[in-house]
């Protein structure tokens, strides 16, 4: 069985043509439809800062989360340093996909190539 995602519009639930096609459904057939409601932004980013806390450290925050056609994007950000050192990635269930996501490793490196950028302290 296939899965989409698909957003809730003034609308409805809309499921196109061209989607349709490529899920194998035909014009005048017919197809059985599961519905699930997903996680909210809102609920998206207290499960990624759930994560960070468990797995990250505490100096280590998500920014608003941003939907990309088939997952959850959080910037990840660090206390008392300015920018983004890499990105959180979370399915549309809320599940934190590793493989996407960036690791510890990159995270700790992109800190400390950041930290070397920084002036010297008066």
């Amino acid at each position: 069985m296939a899965v989409i995602t698909v957003p809730v519009t003034e609308e409805g639930i809309v499921i196109s043509g061209e989607t349709a096609q490529a899920l194998g459904c035909r014009t005048g057939s017919l197809a059985e439809v599961e519905i699930r409601v997903l996680p909210s932004a809102e609920e998206i980013q207290d499960r990624a800062l759930y994560y960070i806390v468990h797995h990250l450290g505490d100096a280590v925050y998500v920014g608003d989360p941003i939907w990309l056609s088939d997952a959850w994007k959080l910037p990840l950000k660090v206390k008392g340093l300015e920018g983004v050192f890499g990105h959180l990635i979370l399915s549309p269930r809320g599940e934190v996909i590793e493989a996407r996501s960036t690791s510890r490793m990159e995270l700790r490196e992109a800190i400390r190539a950041a930290r070397a950028n920084l002036p010297p302290a008066r």
